[in-house]
């Protein structure tokens, strides 16, 4: 179990982050502008 864990987290990390800091964004400025310069450099 914990190894299928591991290779979802490394297959979308990125993406997770992503929306981790959509969800942080709402109420921190610094996620929303982190998350703004990520989408564009995707």
């Amino acid at each position: 179990m914990r190894r299928l864990i591991i290779q979802i987290l490394k297959k979308f990390w990125f993406p997770i982050l992503l929306i981790v800091l959509r969800l942080l964004g709402r109420k921190h400025d610094w996620a929303a502008k982190t998350h703004t310069v990520l989408k564009k450099a995707r």
